[in-house]
């Protein structure tokens, strides 16, 4: 009589990842027994919610299965894969993080700047600028691609340009000039 699922002690060590050549993740797990019918690869950007990105069939002769994340986000990428067996159960790997450089791709310009600054981002983030006192002068959300900010209120001096991207919860702090 087959076992209801396999023994899974070890499945906290299955996955496996590491990044090639800065723009793909490689992953590969262990097949803990042949009563796996599939897997499915899920990614989050902050270890909490995760989107399944792919789904294998068990092959049968296999004890180790690879997978290639040809298009990972820039920044963190937290994996685990879910073991799917024929009887319904399913178990998860523990999630495994790898770090795409680019974490935030953000520009902004000219500095100094005298009325409005352009902005790009490649996603959607959370621009703060803070005085010299810690006090935040200018909070607004903008969307992914080039954007302007109108700073013409600020005083002149140094501030704090502090970025947050939600996507990958990662903070970029840049020094802004006002003229």
């Amino acid at each position: 009589m087959e076992s209801a699922v396999p023994d899974t002690s070890s499945i906290n060590d299955a996955l496996n990842i590491f990044v090639r050549d800065n723009s793909r993740i490689f992953l590969s797990w262990k097949v803990l027994s042949n009563q796996n019918e599939y897997f499915s690869i899920e990614r989050s950007c902050n270890g909490k919610d995760f989107e399944t990105i792919a789904v294998i069939k068990q092959l049968a002769s296999s004890d180790k299965v690879e997978w290639v994340d040809e298009q990972p986000v820039k920044g963190k990428n937290v994996y685990r894969v879910r073991y799917s067996f024929h009887n319904g159960v399913q178990w998860y790997t523990r999630p495994v993080a790898a770090v795409v450089s680019g974490a935030q791709s953000f520009k902004f310009y000219p500095n100094p700047a005298d009325e409005m600054i352009i902005i790009r981002s490649e996603q959607p983030i959370d621009i703060t600028i803070i005085d010299g006192t810690g006090k935040p002068r200018i909070t607004q959300t903008l969307q992914s691609g080039p954007q302007t900010l109108n700073v013409s209120t600020l005083e002149k001096g140094v501030y704090l340009l502090r970025v947050y991207n939600r996507q990958t919860n990662n903070y970029l702090q840049e020094r802004l000039v006002k003229n």
